[in-house]
């Protein structure tokens, strides 16, 4: 899931260990155990050790402070085949890059 937010405070797992919505990442070098339940999706996520080394290297250098412009992309969405779905009060409309929410 993907959100974008002007102010989000992030919300630590309760003593339950559920998910929901604006938990801080885990660390991705082993499983996260909150609650007595124990998550292994963020492991996924771990960069393969050349990866890491160069996001390391990179960090090091100093901040030019240049200006960028962003890349404009041409689709931010994708649609995907909704065979045997039974979609309820769903349009054929994506929705704009800006209207992107959390639920």
């Amino acid at each position: 899931m993907v959100a974008f937010w002007r102010d989000v405070a992030v919300r630590p797992f309760g003593p339950d260990g559920l998910p929901g919505s604006s938990r801080p990442l885990p660390p991705t070098s082993e499983p996260f155990v909150a609650g007595g339940r124990s998550y292994t999706w963020h492991q996924q996520l771990q960069l393969d050790e050349a990866t890491a080394d160069a996001v390391r290297s990179a960090s090091e250098l100093p901040a030019s402070g240049e200006a960028v412009v962003p890349i404009e992309l041409p689709c931010i969405w994708e649609q995907v085949s909704d065979e045997g779905a039974t979609p309820s009060g769903v349009t054929e409309e994506i929705p704009e890059y800006s209207s992107c929410f959390q639920f």
